[in-house]
């Protein structure tokens, strides 16, 4: 059986995003504004998988006789 070798590239970032003009950046606390497309060089021209996600409170209605979710 034929062995492969791969090189895997990645990028990991968790802060807040913000779009200005086009412009995408993510701030960083305690390390500062990084520039995406700045960081996404090495990927350029090659095809890649993007994901972006958050977290947000949820709190759903609960009727208080019966505790069903609303």
């Amino acid at each position: 059986m034929a062995q492969t070798v791969q090189r895997k590239y990645a990028i990991n970032i968790q802060g807040v995003v913000e779009i200005n003009d086009g412009r995408i950046t993510v701030s960083v606390e305690d390390r500062g504004e990084f520039d995406l497309a700045e960081l996404m060089k090495a990927f350029d021209g090659n095809e890649c998988k993007i994901a972006v996600s958050y977290d947000e409170e949820y709190a759903p209605d609960v009727n208080e006789e019966t505790g069903e979710v609303i």
